[in-house]
C-alpha cells in the first residue's frame, strides 16, 4: 500500500521512522530494553520498530514523542528540529492522546478511511 499523500510505501515510511528512533536512542545512551520498560514495549518490539520490520502503533508513537519530548512531526517525516516539541496546551494534548489511543484499536483499513475522512472535512473548512 502506498501513502498517495506522502508518495511512499508503509514499509519506507516504518523505515524511516524506526532510523529515527535509533538514532535518537542511541544518543540518549539507551538500551531496546529500557525504552520498551518506558513505553511499555518489549525489546524485540522496539528493535523491531527499529529496522521497520513492525509498524510503530500510534499510541506507542505518543508515548516515544512524550518520553524523550520529541517533535511528532519530526519522528513521522524527518523534518525539523527533533527537539522542538509540537506547542500544545496540556489539556489539548490530553484530549488528542486519548483520540490517538482510540484510533489506534480500529483496524487499518478503518483507520485510513478516518484519515481520508478528515482529509476532506479539512478540506471543506479552510
Amino acid at each position: 500500500m502506498v501513502n498517495i499523500k506522502m508518495g511512499i510505501s508503509k514499509k519506507s515510511l516504518n523505515v524511516a521512522m524506526g532510523k529515527r528512533l535509533r538514532a535518537i536512542r542511541k544518543e540518549k545512551g539507551e538500551k531496546s530494553k529500557d525504552l520498551g520498560a518506558d513505553v511499555f514495549s518489549k525489546p524485540v518490539s522496539i528493535s523491531k520498530y527499529e529496522t521497520g520490520e513492525l509498524a510503530i502503533p500510534h499510541v506507542v508513537i505518543v508515548q516515544i514523542c512524550e518520553y524523550y519530548q520529541l517533535s511528532y512531526r519530526w519522528l513521522y517525516t524527518g523534518a525539523g528540529d527533533p527537539y522542538l516539541l509540537d506547542q500544545v496546551p496540556a489539556e489539548i494534548s490530553d484530549t488528542l492522546r486519548n483520540v490517538v489511543s482510540l484510533f489506534s484499536r480500529y483496524p487499518d483499513q478503518s483507520q485510513d478511511d478516518i484519515k481520508a475522512f478528515l482529509l476532506e472535512l479539512a478540506k471543506v473548512l479552510k
